[in-house]
């Protein structure tokens, strides 16, 4: 039995012009998000409706799904313009509110993660992950240090569903 690995690590842009149907962005294009701590975690979970009968008492039966939620963490370590855009989606000014009821997707940016060359991760994939719609999480605490230590910014990003070119319905793309 042949094992087949994936281990290596990403490297990652933000694109605040990227995002599938967002508005235009901050005209900055794809910017390098530099070195992280740790890794990149992607996270996915999917919602479903218990389906009962009073068949098995109060138990479900089967569940209907209903979509789900797909996140990516991550710890920034550079204070870079790509950092600061996707902390401040709304405006290029840090610490501006945004218009109060807009739509989040509006502001998304594209994240994408590519494997380093020549890592199991960039053989046995995925190579590259394409996040098209990713804003900062809702009610997501961000903690910026200021002073003399590193300016590592805990990063989590909620990641939209979009459709695709293709037509197809996705939270991301792979290569």
């Amino acid at each position: 039995m042949t094992r087949q690995f994936a281990a290596g690590a990403y490297a990652a842009t933000f694109d605040t012009d990227g995002a599938v149907g967002a508005a235009a962005g901050k005209g900055e294009g794809a910017q390098p998000l530099g070195l992280v701590q740790d890794i990149y975690w992607w996270r996915r979970s999917i919602a479903a409706v218990p389906v009962r009968s009073n068949l098995v008492a109060d138990m479900p039966l089967d569940a209907l799904y209903t979509g789900g939620d797909c996140f990516c963490r991550f710890t920034v370590k550079e204070w870079n313009p790509a950092t600061r855009a996707m902390l401040w989606p709304f405006d290029e000014a840090m610490g501006t509110i945004g218009p109060i009821g807009a739509r989040l997707s509006h502001y998304a940016g594209q994240l994408t993660l590519t494997a380093e060359a020549g890592t199991l991760a960039a053989e046995h994939g995925p190579a590259v992950l394409r996040f098209g719609k990713a804003i900062l999480a809702p009610a997501t605490e961000s903690e910026i240090p200021l002073g003399r230590v590193e300016r590592d910014v805990p990063v989590l990003l909620q990641c939209f569903p979009y459709v695709t070119p293709g037509g197809n319905r996705v939270w991301f793309e792979t290569d």
